[in-house]
């Protein structure tokens, strides 16, 4: 990515992600010192802003996402994002 180049940065970690990188949008001036696991929840939450409703965590997982990095809690066994392309919300979702 160039400086000149105008990338919206939802999209730019989502393609990371879709192609199995998505740890390539963490900052380079981090120099790889930065917890892995944490980076990665990060990054997933910050996808919490798609637009479509299927590709969203529930609010419950993004609160338990929030209480681990706060150290509050115990990371969420669940995986608690969904892909993007999945299978829309159905009933009894925590959308």
């Amino acid at each position: 990515m160039t400086s000149k180049t105008k990338v919206i940065l939802l999209d730019w970690v989502l393609e990371n992600w879709n192609r199995g990188q998505i740890l390539d949008v963490v900052d380079s001036r981090l120099s790889g010192e930065y917890v892995v696991k944490e980076a990665n929840l990060v990054l997933k939450l910050g996808l919490s802003s798609q637009q479509l409703p299927s590709a969203r965590p529930s609010m419950r997982q993004v609160t338990q996402v929030l209480q681990y990095l706060d150290g509050t809690v115990q990371a969420p066994d669940m995986p608690c994002w969904k892909h993007p392309l999945a299978t829309t919300a159905g009933p009894g979702s925590d959308l």
